[in-house]
């Protein structure tokens, strides 16, 4: 694969065809081999539905974790009922994943991140001071035209994302106070967070 990187698919049909039970040495094998397909190498193991989709993932982290988001990213789009399993799975394999993860889904909508902050939070609840300056960036990056509008459906956001990563463990109280006047939120807001 080295040598003809333009055939990557080709071959790992024909590989995953011809050896279906060494899914695990061949997902391996062509990551090692050419790290910049990842993403091509996980589509087409999904695709064939070579092993559970939270398996290939642990496969492709445990082998080239750079590449975490982009994996998580290709189940979501192929096959997005395992999206969560898949981040639990990934986080587990990895931890380090999870800043990467939460990075590059902070433009999705605020239900499905508070689903992602939870997957991650439940996965590795030790991360989440170590997380807590990650979800204060991602509160922020929300992109909006109208002012007024802007401000209020980021603080609905602060809020949710807040609630999310409170509820599952992964910050405490005093992290929960920082990030809220970080963000300027009232005393009232921060309240319905902590006593939700």
């Amino acid at each position: 694969m080295g040598n003809y990187p333009q055939h990557v698919e080709p071959i790992l049909y024909a590989a995953f065809e011809r050896y279906p039970n060494h899914y695990r040495h061949i997902i391996k094998a062509a990551i090692d081999a050419e790290p910049a397909f990842t993403r091509d190498i996980i589509t087409v193991a999904l695709n064939l539905e070579v092993a559970d989709p939270a398996e290939i993932v642990r496969i492709g982290v445990e082998t080239e974790p750079s590449y975490a988001e982009a994996m998580v990213s290709t189940v979501d789009q192929i096959n997005p009922e395992q999206f969560n399993e898949v981040i639990r799975v990934a986080v587990l394999t990895e931890p380090h994943t999870a800043d990467g993860i939460l990075r590059a889904n902070k433009e999705a909508e605020v239900g499905k991140l508070e689903s992602i902050i939870r997957s991650v939070l439940a996965a590795a609840p030790a991360l989440g001071g170590y997380l807590a300056d990650t979800i204060s960036d991602i509160i922020g990056s929300a992109s909006d035209t109208d002012e007024l509008q802007a401000q209020d459906i980021e603080r609905q956001r602060a809020i949710a994302l807040l609630r999310s990563a409170y509820d599952a463990g992964g910050i405490t109280a005093e992290q929960l106070k920082v990030i809220a006047a970080r963000h300027e939120l009232s005393e009232d807001e921060l309240e319905l967070i902590l006593n939700h």
